[in-house]
């Protein structure tokens, strides 16, 4: 008895092994089970399944020791015929009732006469001296029957083998299962990729189409505009030629809103190509361009060396460039304004941040900071048009990360970004070099 139970706990142990191995694949699942269940044991073993229905079964697998006879059955089922489940059939009934069914001695021919007419022939090839046929349950829910045949005369199956069929039935299952949620898990993936495919291709479409009928009507109303003052600007009044004005910078933004509407959604299209990116370096190099453009600000710049992160290099710019353009600029009224790039180095993932002096936020509206076109400032403070941040965010956003602010009013504000799991930071020591005027690297 402790040598049949050894035997037994092997064969389910293999059985558990070989499933596992193509637990996602259902196609492939049904053959090993067919496959292991022949090996294991007997010659030949037919995996036969439910319809969608409910009303028909069919052989979804089958295996043989017989290489020549595998093949040809092989080929035979991959018609796909099903028969009825009220058929007298062994393996509908036992799909039926549930109940198994021991043929442990049978005639090969009698065995063939009462199965279904186009297996026939070929079954009575199989040689069938003695038959055991489990229910398959998924769920509680009998989806299948698994079927073993031995043609060796001599050695009938008995109860011992019924049992273990029936705990080999149970693991196939089990796999099934598995199996199938993962095919649904992928279809469905699949299908929200596609239609998400479809709806930013959608959205790419609308874009670009509103931004060229848009920009057209803005053309005109500024070069409408433009000839009516330079045309006829000595016959109206003052007031006249300010309200001119008013609508060629209302049309100015418009189209500057529009540019800012499509380089956000050009952020959240395309691969993301990762490799190590000098974080220092492109902080250096904003700051330098903003020096550039305003000789006479007089900012200084705390750049702390060597820290790199893994990330999409021209992305990663565009998260640099935004943030300290919007430190550069809320430091505009600040006497011994300061920018300053750092790292938390000590956290996982590494958290980078640019500081700035500047003047800052309530942070009861820091909820309004990341969306498009929301300012916290009026227009006629510091000039923008809302869309950086809400840049920022999205990048950030494509690598998997997040991104946030600290600030206090007339305190200056710290942005923090962090990168997907598993960037880099690498840091040494700070140092302040000249540029500008008391601008430091």
């Amino acid at each position: 008895m402790g040598a049949l139970v050894e035997t037994h706990m092997h064969v389910l142990a293999e059985a558990s092994r070989a499933f596992a191995e193509v637990s996602t694949n259902y196609p492939v699942l049904l053959e090993r089970i067919a496959r292991t269940t022949a090996d294991l044991v007997g010659d030949g073993c037919f995996v036969t399944l439910l319809d969608a229905e409910r009303e028909h079964v069919f052989h979804a697998a089958f295996a043989h020791r017989d290489a020549a006879l595998q093949a040809d059955l092989r080929a035979l089922l991959s018609e796909r015929s099903a028969w009825s489940t009220g058929s007298d059939t062994l393996t509908a009934t036992v799909i039926r009732t549930g109940n198994p069914q021991l043929l442990a001695e049978v005639d090969p021919a009698s065995m063939a006469a009462a199965s279904p007419e186009q297996f026939r022939p070929i079954l009575a090839r199989l040689e069938a001296r003695s038959v055991a046929i489990v229910a398959i349950r998924s769920r509680r829910q009998i989806i299948g029957a698994l079927a073993m045949s031995r043609r060796e005369p001599g050695h009938p199956y008995g109860a011992d083998d019924v049992s273990l069929l029936e705990d080999l039935a149970s693991r196939a299952g089990l796999a099934m299962e598995n199996a199938r949620l993962c095919a649904d898990l992928e279809n469905r993936v699949q299908q929200r990729t596609a239609d998400l495919e479809v709806v930013n291709e959608e959205l790419e479409a609308l874009s670009y189409s509103a931004a060229h009928d848009l920009r057209a009507p803005l053309r005109s109303i500024d070069g409408f505009s433009l000839a009516l003052l330079e045309d006829y600007g000595d016959k109206l009044d003052a007031e006249g030629q300010r309200y001119l004005k008013h609508v060629r910078e209302a049309a100015m933004q418009m189209s500057q809103r529009i540019d800012d509407l499509l380089k956000l959604s050009r952020v959240a299209r395309g691969e993301i190509y990762r490799e190590r990116v000098d974080l220092s370096a492109l902080v250096r190099d904003a700051t330098a361009r903003l020096a550039r453009a305003e000789p006479q600000r007089r900012v200084e710049v705390v750049v702390e060396d060597g820290l790199t992160v893994e990330g999409d290099a021209r992305l990663v710019e565009v998260i640099v460039d935004n943030l300290v353009a919007n430190a550069w600029k809320f430091t505009r009224k600040r006497e011994g304004a300061r920018i300053e790039l750092g790292a938390r180095t000590t956290e996982q993932p590494t958290v980078y941040f640019i500081r700035d002096n500047g003047a800052g936020f309530d942070m009861r509206y820091a909820d309004r900071l990341f969306g498009a076109f929301q300012r916290l400032h009026g227009a006629n403070e510091f000039e923008g048009s809302g869309i950086g941040l809400a840049t920022v965010q999205r990048v950030v956003r494509r690598h998997r990360g997040r991104v946030w602010a600290e600030a206090t009013v007339e305190g200056g504000a710290t942005f923090f970004f962090t990168l997907e799991e598993g960037n880099v930071g690498a840091r040494q020591t700070s140092r302040s070099l000249p540029l500008g005027v008391q601008m430091s690297k």
